[in-house]
């Protein structure tokens, strides 16, 4: 399995799973390991931990609750962004777990959360842009929307995990550091966003003319401060209630 044909293996698997061709349960796992070299179902896990969402642009899709006739207004939902989270992958990007066989779960877990872990390290150690900078708001954006992106991964990976453990206790016991580590990261990743939604909201409020007091952008810079200071981003693309309001 060349890493070319790696996406058309695991969509093989896939299918051969959900037609019944290949066994169920630990029986799979057996019939992998007597089939595959080792190293080959590593490289199938990491396929199948990097599978992307078919239904969406990286984790986004235009968002369906924006009103063009309230231009004044900022869409709660994502933010005046324009796009808003994947309703079929929650925003990650990567094929939903309940597409992918329930046995690999473990290990696609752990691969995703690894990855997530590493870009999550690099996004926390960028200083923010500075107010003078002229491309400010878009870095800014951009920071935004990879943080919800990677919360978005740790949130399905809770998920997911917690599911397992219902199943699998030996699972749940390997997961439980991996699925803490979701949690510690998570809570880095929440405070950078609220950082990047207060500055994008000093941005928004230089924007707006002294005279109006109720020009869009006087209006989105109100609903920023206050979406920063708001317990766990309700109702807005950036909610992840399995991270933020679930006791670890």
């Amino acid at each position: 399995m060349s890493t070319a044909h790696d996406v058309e293996a695991v969509r093989l698997l896939i299918e051969a799973r959900g037609h019944h061709i290949l066994p169920a349960g630990a029986e799979l796992l057996d019939w992998l390991g007597a089939w595959i070299e080792p190293a080959r179902i590593e490289q199938l896990v990491h396929a199948l931990g990097t599978l992307p969402c078919q239904f969406c642009d990286k984790g986004l899709n235009r968002c369906e609750a924006c009103d063009p006739s309230a231009a004044s207004e900022t869409c709660v939902q994502c933010l005046g962004f324009g796009r808003s989270r994947c309703d079929f992958c929650s925003g990650t990007g990567l094929a939903a777990y309940d597409f992918l066989p329930m046995e690999l779960w473990t290990g696609v877990i752990g691969r995703r959360t690894k990855l997530a872990a590493s870009l999550a390290g690099t996004l926390l150690r960028q200083p923010m842009p500075c107010l003078d900078d002229p491309h400010a708001q878009k870095h800014l954006h951009d920071r935004l929307v990879n943080a919800n992106k990677l919360l978005s991964v740790f949130e399905n990976a809770v998920s997911a995990a917690d599911a397992l453990a219902t199943q699998n206790a030996e699972a749940a016991s390997r997961l439980r550091g991996t699925r803490d580590e979701c949690f510690r990261i998570a809570g880095g990743l929440e405070t950078r966003a609220r950082d990047c939604l207060r500055v994008l909201a000093m941005l928004s409020r230089d924007q707006a003319s002294p005279e109006a007091s109720d020009s869009p952008p006087r209006h989105r810079s109100e609903f920023l401060e206050s979406l920063a200071d708001s317990p766990g981003f309700e109702k807005t693309m950036l909610a992840h209630p399995c991270l933020f309001d679930q006791a670890t």
